[in-house]
């Protein structure tokens, strides 16, 4: 099984995945696009109307991906028999996902340079601290590399995948009545963001192992909508972070099971998507990792360029609707195109060098 299926889950369609991919890559880009337009006044919306949007689209966009890697990881990776083996792992891992990061974040570093706004410093701080770098919404594919170093040793040592043994320690650490280093302090050394999502990572493939999918687990998707809104109705702030020291042991599991819910909602919910659109959610889904990479950079230029042709058109409700749509759809002509040509296709989206 190639990196590219595991990493993009492109094996998971079966699963019932791809409509929960769709949704959350809509929620990551949207959440972004209202970033930049929250930097001008939108008619309408307070700031801290536009944060709790943010709150409740940044809740799970990231940890539904994690949750399903985890899943395609145990479902769909060939065993690590050795340390040759291991090492190859780890080889396809880094072409997937590191190797995206820093070709990514050179041209998102240009773009802003040229456009104003770039810091040479950027670029010093990006491989010590990928979050102070130019392309800081790939923290994700480090995070994500870091996990599946950290599966793949388990799985070395052990000689198979036993994800629940993992699963309960990682679920043990992160209830500790502890604060973990954050990107802000440690820079590389993301403890905190490691603990959190390795739990989602590995709930997946626990998922896996027991051999059920979410299509099984559909007569629950009403109550696991129902847990999430009351959870963010009732403390939309939470969703803005990560568990904290102060919150508890009970507060932490809660927090988990309850962001467990609202994936499940998620993929439920894009399933029904999926459904009524089912070649355009299938396009998109296979497609969220290339968007991933690139909305940003597209966004910024978007934002930039506009802002100076016509100020009022960032402000405008009608841009901050339909420009995500637009965004996307430049992604995917650009990922198309990169596809066209194996060395751009190697460097900038971490696909196998293939002529």
């Amino acid at each position: 099984m190639s990196s590219e299926k595991i990493t993009n889950s492109g094996s998971s369609g079966g699963d019932g995945f791809e409509g929960g991919r769709f949704l959350a890559m809509l929620m990551v880009v949207y959440g972004h696009w209202l970033q930049y337009a929250g930097r001008y006044s939108l008619p309408g919306l307070t700031p801290g109307e536009i944060a709790k949007i943010l709150h409740y689209l940044y809740s799970v966009h990231i940890q539904v991906f994690f949750f399903i890697a985890g899943f395609v990881y145990y479902k769909y990776s060939k065993p690590i028999g050795g340390f040759g083996k291991y090492r190859s792992f780890l080889a396809g891992k880094a072409l997937r996902l590191l190797v995206p990061f820093l070709s990514v974040s050179l041209v998102q570093f240009a773009v802003k340079y040229f456009l104003g706004g770039g810091e040479p410093r950027q670029l010093a701080v990006m491989l010590f601290a990928p979050r102070g770098g130019p392309a800081a919404h790939l923290w994700f594919l480090y995070v994500l590399f870091a996990i599946f170093a950290i599966a793949g040793s388990a799985e070395l040592l052990r000689g198979a995948k036993k994800p629940i043994a993992l699963f309960a320690c990682s679920l043990a650490l992160a209830c500790l009545p502890i604060g973990f280093p954050s990107y802000k302090e440690f820079g590389l050394l993301d403890l905190q963001s490691l603990v959190w999502f390795m739990q989602f990572f590995l709930a997946g493939s626990v998922l896996a192992e027991k051999g059920l999918n979410f299509p099984a687990l559909n007569r629950y998707w009403f109550f696991a909508l129902l847990a999430f809104g009351v959870w963010g109705l009732s403390r939309p702030e939470s969703f803005s972070g990560y568990p904290s020291a102060e919150q508890g042991v009970f507060n932490r599991i809660f927090q988990f099971a309850v962001t467990l819910a609202g994936i499940a909602a998620v993929i439920r919910f894009g399933s029904f998507v999926k459904g009524v659109l089912s070649r355009f959610v299938a396009g998109i889904s296979g497609l969220s990792y290339d968007i991933y990479l690139l909305h940003v950079i597209i966004a910024h230029g978007m934002f930039t360029v506009f802002v100076r042709l016509k100020p009022g058109l960032a402000a405008s409700l009608v841009w901050v609707t339909l420009g995500p749509a637009l965004c996307i759809g430049t992604a995917i002509l650009i990922a198309g195109a990169l596809r066209a040509y194996a060395p751009l296709r190697m460097v900038f989206l971490g696909l196998p060098y293939r002529r």
